[in-house]
């Protein structure tokens, strides 16, 4: 049996449907990219964040431990004036 050929009206709805498809191939590949380069700028945009935040975390401690040596010279100079002050503190120093 002998292959019938196509009717020009077939062939012209199979190249459309081919066309369909593969338009519809290149939307999904482009969606596709499309969304790989936001999640990209979101991961890229966390990590500014997380690094943000560490150094903020940081820097509260560091001030955390800057207020807390000023408070122990204040304690301690503090203790120094009460019990006779510094000179008096040398003098007794010396004298042992």
């Amino acid at each position: 049996m002998k292959h019938k050929r196509k009717t020009v009206s077939v062939e012209r709805e199979t190249l459309r449907r081919r066309g369909a498809v593969a338009e519809q191939t290149r939307r999904i590949a482009v969606a596709e990219q499309t969304r790989r380069g936001t999640d990209a700028k979101r991961r890229c945009d966390r990590a500014e964040e997380e690094m943000s935040r560490r150094g903020a975390n940081e820097e509260r401690r560091r001030q955390g431990a800057e207020e807390e040596r000023d408070v122990k010279e204040e304690r301690s100079r503090h203790e120094q004036t009460t019990r006779g002050g510094v000179k008096e503190q040398m003098k007794r120093s010396v004298t042992k």
